[in-house]
Parts: structure tokens; C-alpha cells; sequence
């Protein structure tokens, strides 16, 4: 279908039938144009459906202009149906005003703006599911420092590398890639990763982290290398919460282990943290409070992409009998809710998606 930014380049002469000077009522319609042309910059113009506008030329004064898609126009003012010239300063002044180039470069604009809020809107939602805490059955804890005698140390927290690649696939699913390069410092193995994140609106962002290992150690590349990839995963949210977590003394086993036990009791207290706010090793109701942990929420796989689905159709709706679909797999099914979207969506981003959709399938 033909929108009116594509028929534009075709003003004025081409949509104005009566500009040739041979016609018997040349005279009087150009007296209509001229008319047109010195009142249309003060009237409000705009688009109310395909190949529609509506024009009003001061307050309370509105009217309805329709072009044929050929070559014939229709206006709702009483000069248009009296005089059956067909033309009136309405018609005239909508073809002027599709005329000029800021109308085909303002729609560009329009679309490209809105296609650049959705994305980031998408980007930061990519960054909230990221960020989300990992479960309880997924955390371990290691030793830290520990005293002289070696029979106390700091338990931290961690989580093992294939976690945080479960949860980059189930987020991103393919839209990510990492690079390591290694060299030695000293009697260290130190490794760089980069981390590259690519996300809605073909942006692609990288972020870099850092580990090492001592070379005697018979595993040190893949120990320099997962940290690495875990502190490049921290600068986009992932894991980073770890950090804020308490640090408890706690018993050790042999001067370097924590034992299960003590293990299961500081599960139980990362457990209730995450539903309460508060850190205490014996539940009791006494401990500490950290900070509220995110609410958990899954981090579902990505929903399947219809093939037109590019900028607002990709867009993916969160509720109703449509939910987990994005805006172009819906038009293909039921057009008419997709115009619902666009008119009665409660969520602004969600209602500028489907109207920059529909407005792109115009063209």
C-alpha cells in the first residue's frame, strides 16, 4: 500500500488535476491554490488513517480530506460538495503540505526514535534479567582470609562459570561472545577476557574483566580465565550482587575447607535473604539487614522472532491471550487487537511500538 510520504514526491502537479492552464475552470481553482498556499502553514494538519487527514483551520473549524490513491480528492467542507469543482483550499493545501520534504523526513525520524526508545526500553530489561539473583541450590562458598591459627576464615560467595553461561544463553541465547588472551607476569598466569553483549537494535557493547593464577598450579588458565569471565560479566550486573553479600567468619575443616554443614547454614541464611531483606546465619530474626535482594524473577528464553520482526515489531507483549508474542507475530494473526494496542495499551512504550508498527506497514 501507498503511504503519504511515498506519494509525496509526486506533488504538486501530478495530484492537482486542474493545474493545467487549458482546463475551462483553471481560473477559479487557481485562486482556490493561491488561497491554500498562503493559509495552509496556519492550519493543523494530520494524518487519521490511511491516505485520511483531518484539517483544522481554526478552532472548532475541522475537516476531513481523502485522497483516491490515483487521482481524485474528497473533503467534508460545504465549498467542496457546492461548487463540484473538485478541489477546495483543503484538498489543495494537505497536497502542499505533503509536499514538503520535512513531512517524509520527519516520519523517518518519528519511526527511527521510536525504534531507538523500544530498543533501549529491550536493553534494559536484557540488563534486569542479567542482574537477577542466582538460586540457592546454585550458590558455594570458599574461604577468604583467615586467622593466625588457621581454624576460622571469611566465607564468600560464588557461583561456578556454567551458571553465569546458563544465564547469559537463557537471556541472550546466541547474541553473545567471549575472547580471552593470556600472558605471563612473574610466576602468574594472567588471563583478560572480553565479554561482547549484542542487543536489541544491532548495538554491541563489551566490557572486560581480569584474572590470575600461579603457574605451579595445574589448572591455573582455566582459574585465571574463569575469573576473568566472571568480572567481565560483573560490569553488566551479572553476579554483581555477590559482592554485597556478608562476609562471615565460620569453623574451618583441615585450615582450608568449610565444612557442609556450614555450608547448608549459609544457604539457608542467602535463602531467607532473598526473600526478606535480612541476613542472619541462625534465623532467628536478629541478624543484620544487608540490602533487599531483587525479586527473582525467571529468565525466560527469548520468544521466537516472526520474520518481518525488525525494530517495534519486535516488541514483546507480557499479558493477555497474546502474551510472550511480539507485535509483528500478532499482526499476522489478528491485526485489529495490534490497532487495539496502538489506541488502548496502558503501557506508553507498548502503544508507541504498535503504532510505529502500523505506521511502517503503510509504506
Amino acid at each position: 500500500m501507498q503511504s503519504p510520504q511515498t506519494f509525496s514526491s509526486q506533488m504538486p502537479g501530478a495530484l492537482l488535476p486542474l493545474a493545467d492552464v487549458g482546463h475551462p475552470r483553471h481560473a477559479e481553482w487557481q485562486a482556490r491554490l493561491t488561497r491554500a498556499q498562503a493559509e495552509w502553514p496556519r492550519w493543523t494538519i494530520r494524518a487519521t488513517g490511511e491516505r485520511l487527514w483531518q484539517v483544522e483551520t481554526r478552532p472548532g473549524h475541522a475537516y476531513s480530506v481523502q485522497w483516491d490513491g490515483v487521482r481524485a480528492w474528497t473533503c467534508t467542507c460545504p465549498d467542496y460538495r457546492n461548487t463540484c469543482l473538485g478541489e477546495c483550499k483543503h484538498t489543495l493545501g494537505v497536497a502542499l503540505w505533503l509536499a514538503q520534504p520535512e513531512q517524509s523526513i520527519q516520519a523517518i525520524s518519528t519511526v527511527s526514535h521510536i525504534q531507538t526508545e523500544v530498543s533501549q526500553m529491550e536493553n534494559k530489561q536484557v540488563l534486569e534479567q542479567l542482574g537477577q539473583p542466582f538460586s540457592v541450590a546454585a550458590l558455594e562458598w570458599k574461604v577468604g582470609a583467615r586467622n593466625r591459627e588457621k581454624t576460622r576464615g571469611i566465607a564468600l560467595a560464588y557461583v561456578d562459570s556454567r551458571d553465569y553461561i546458563a544465564r547469559l544463553n537463557a537471556v541472550l541465547a546466541l547474541g553473545w561472545e567471549d575472547a580471552y588472551t593470556f600472558m605471563v607476569v612473574g610466576t602468574r598466569i594472567v588471563c583478560k577476557c572480553e565479554l561482547r553483549l549484542h542487543l536489541e537494535g544491532g548495538e554491541s557493547i563489551a566490557r572486560t574483566g581480569d584474572g590470575d593464577c600461579e603457574l605451579e598450579d595445574p589448572n591455573a588458565t582455566t582459574v585465571a580465565s574463569a575469573q576473568a569471565f566472571k568480572r567481565a560479566c560483573v560490569k553488566f550486573g551479572l553476579g554483581a550482587y555477590l559482592y554485597a553479600l556478608p562476609q562471615e567468619w565460620v569453623e574451618l575443616q583441615n585450615e582450608k575447607y568449610i565444612p557442609d554443614a556450614v555450608q547448608e547454614t549459609l544457604r539457608a541464611a542467602y535463602g531467607r535473604w532473598l526473600t526478606t531483606g535480612q541476613w542472619s546465619l541462625n534465623g532467628n530474626g536478629n541478624g543484620r539487614y544487608v540490602a533487599p535482594a531483587p525479586a527473582v524473577k525467571p529468565a525466560p528464553a527469548p520468544a521466537p522472532v516472526a520474520a518481518n520482526a525488525t525494530g517495534p515489531g519486535a516488541f514483546t507483549v507480557n499479558f493477555g491471550d497474546f502474551r510472550g508474542q511480539n507485535i509483528a507475530q500478532i499482526y499476522a494473526q489478528d491485526p485489529a487487537y495490534v490497532r487495539w494496542l496502538a489506541e488502548k495499551a496502558n503501557f506508553q512504550p507498548l502503544r508507541t511500538a504498535a503504532q510505529a508498527f502500523l505506521a511502517m506497514q503503510t509504506g
